[in-house]
């Protein structure tokens, strides 16, 4: 059968969602130019093709991503 967690100890699924809702709450706290960038970049488009979407260039969706990586990375640590 399936083990249970000691009373004392956090199932893995919810320590795993409680991450996953506080990198959310993160992604939630980019202006909103970096928010969709992000998710295009999650959604597996290149920098030319969120360039496209976007309506800006390559360069500047590589810039927005770098701040949006830091901005990330501050909240995180």
């Amino acid at each position: 059968g399936r083990e249970r967690p000691a009373p004392h100890e956090t199932p893995p699924l919810l320590d795993e969602l409680a991450e996953h809702r506080v990198r959310l709450e993160s992604v939630r706290a980019l202006n909103a130019r970096q928010q969709r960038l992000v998710w295009l970049q999650a959604f597996g488009l290149t920098y030319d093709e969120m360039a496209g979407e976007t309506e800006t260039t390559s360069r500047t969706v590589e810039r927005q991503l770098e701040r949006a990586r830091r901005k990330l990375a501050r909240a995180a640590a």
